[in-house]
């Protein structure tokens, strides 16, 4: 896990974007939307990503922006991979449970 901070507002991953890494909040707030229709607002221990979506290189299904500076950790799509190698029960039930 690799720690990141935004600043100001911004979007951390966009509808119809490739979802390549799953965030957890650390510190802030992140709002959820689907065709520019705020549906849920996330907090601190929510995360962003699922590793069926991130293995399968899915497309997100919303769009997730920030209003004021948040801080989160990382995993990127090449780490979830290492782990997954050295954990191959793992993707069994990535495949067949989501």
């Amino acid at each position: 896990m690799h720690p990141i901070e935004f600043s100001g507002t911004g979007a951390i991953l966009k509808e119809n974007e490739s979802v390549e890494t799953i965030y957890f909040i650390k510190d802030g707030k992140i709002q959820v939307s689907k065709d520019d229709v705020k549906i849920k607002e996330l907090e601190n221990g929510d995360f962003i990503g699922m590793m069926s979506e991130v293995y399968n290189s899915e497309n997100s299904q919303y769009t997730f922006t920030y209003d004021n500076d948040i801080e989160l950790y990382m995993i990127r799509k090449a780490d979830l991979l290492t782990f997954l190698d050295k954990n191959p029960g793992l993707i069994v039930k990535i495949r067949y449970n989501f």
